[in-house]
């Protein structure tokens, strides 16, 4: 997990640009149980290999005692240019699938 969180630190990624967006990703991940943080860890390493071999892949898990749902998304280098808006997409069907 500190190779995740790490990574997390060195992007310091944000949705509406505020800085501290990562802080609430961050609580969910540290309410996760051990089972869910170890399948949070195997998606996640999935992910980063999909995403090595240029692959695109959709993910997701939701966590049974926090309700809070997590999604990941392998896109393909072409998709660069269009990363966040297909990531938004990509997360709003999922979150309505998820329910």
């Amino acid at each position: 997990m500190t190779h995740i969180f790490q990574s997390i630190r060195e992007r310091m990624f944000t949705t509406q640009g505020n800085k501290l967006d990562y802080y609430k990703f961050v609580t969910e991940l540290a309410l996760l149980n051990r089972l869910e943080l170890e399948g949070f860890k195997d998606r996640f390493s999935f992910a980063l290999k999909k995403i090595e071999s240029n692959e695109f892949n959709i993910n997701r898990m939701i966590s049974g005692h926090t309700n809070c749902g997590f999604v990941f998304i392998s896109l393909l280098k072409e998709d660069s240019e269009e990363r966040i808006e297909l990531s938004k997409k990509i997360t709003h069907l999922a979150k309505y699938d998820m329910n």
